[in-house]
């Protein structure tokens, strides 16, 4: 079973997926990560010298090759799901997770990080809070596509433990 984790930059993907993946005795695959490997290039200097699209393109490529795994949670990247077909193809390829979280509490998770994510470095509070805004409502229609949803804003070993119990009981016994 391939489980992919969507939502917002900052919803806690990585962290959350980490801690699931150890707790279900499974593989964790990151996306960005996987990028990073394949392109042998940092996430930043993918987006300075192909732009955002030639980002989304190595991300859609990647997020395919996870295809080629078995029993893995797969964290994605916030905007995965908004490009090409890749909602569709992650609902067609595994169960797709999605953790919401409201917009306050991803602007206090955001202005402290806003320099390591292209997308909103050297934003100002006011302009981060209008992007996340945005952007919130124009990725709300792929990220309403998982099959589950699950509120992220809470504590994350509460969130995890709450996740692995249910996803336990569809699991392969080891």
């Amino acid at each position: 079973m391939r489980i992919y984790l969507i939502g917002f930059m900052g919803a806690g993907k990585t962290s959350v997926g980490q801690s699931l993946a150890e707790k279900l005795h499974l593989e964790f695959i990151d996306i960005d990560a996987f990028i990073k490997a394949r392109a042998h290039n940092e996430i930043p200097d993918i987006f300075a010298q192909q732009g955002e699209m030639g980002f989304r393109t190595w991300e859609a490529e990647c997020l395919r090759l996870t295809g080629q795994t078995n029993h893995a949670i797969i964290a994605t990247g916030g905007g995965a799901p908004c490009f090409f077909d890749n909602m569709e193809w992650i609902n067609g390829n595994g169960l797709s997770i999605y953790l919401k979280v409201p917009a306050n509490e991803l602007f206090r998770r955001l202005s402290k990080e806003r320099e390591k994510r292209p997308l909103i470095s050297g934003l100002s509070d006011e302009a981060l809070n209008e992007y996340i805004a945005s952007k919130l409502q124009d990725r709300s229609f792929f990220y309403e596509q998982a099959h589950l949803c699950a509120e992220a804003q809470r504590d994350e070993m509460d969130l995890v433990r709450e996740l692995a119990d249910f996803l336990g009981r569809f699991l392969p016994v080891k």
